[in-house]
């Protein structure tokens, strides 16, 4: 179990992180922005704590999430 949060902690700041370093202006723009991009949301939440901060992400990129 200590192994798989060792694992998990850095992914999911890894993920927080990439969510943040995102301007919410290019979300939103067709021109050169994300909208252009295809973009999947995919996580495993055993707990629920992973889904939360998925949703987060898939609001702020767009695109599928699974």
């Amino acid at each position: 179990m200590a192994k798989k949060l060792l694992l998990l902690i850095p992914l999911l700041l890894v993920i927080a992180g990439i969510a943040l370093a995102v301007p919410a202006s290019t979300t939103k723009v067709n021109n050169g922005g994300l909208m252009d991009k295809k973009v999947l949301v995919a996580y495993f939440s055993w707990s629920g704590n992973t889904q939360s901060i998925a949703e987060k992400i898939h609001k702020r990129v767009g695109g599928d999430i699974y």
